[in-house]
């Protein structure tokens, strides 16, 4: 069965802490990936247990907030360089990582439009 492409909370089989994650999942020619923020390199998508999908389309495309109240976490963002918006995932120290690469960004280069703070429920066989 094919999962749909997007966003996803998700937990990794291979984590020892059950935290939830978003990833994003996509379709390529040799079958359905999953990649992280900050990560170069795609997933098998069967090393996830997908919690639930992130419908983008009704978020806000406008209104971004002051930078600094950006704090540590997801946040749905406007890449103004690029015209596109997308989740980026806010570090500790500040860094931007976003679906794109292993490389980081600053926070001037986004415009912060709404934290995601709802995480789902860990697994419930746990």
């Amino acid at each position: 069965m094919k999962t749909q492409n997007g966003y996803w909370w998700a937990i990794s089989i291979r984590q020892e802490d059950d935290r939830p994650e978003i990833i994003d999942v996509g379709s390529y020619s040799f079958g359905q990936m999953a990649t992280r923020a900050g990560d170069a390199d795609p997933f098998d998508l069967i090393e996830f247990e997908l919690l639930q999908h992130l419908d983008t389309s009704r978020w806000p495309t406008h209104g971004a907030v002051d930078p600094a109240t950006v704090r540590e976490g997801y946040w749905w963002a406007l890449d103004p360089e690029e015209n596109a918006h997308q989740i980026v995932l806010v570090g500790k120290d500040g860094a931007v990582r976003t679906f794109n690469g292993d490389f980081e960004s600053s926070l001037g280069e986004f415009e912060f439009l709404m934290p995601l703070d709802l995480i789902p429920a860990a697994r419930a066989d746990h």
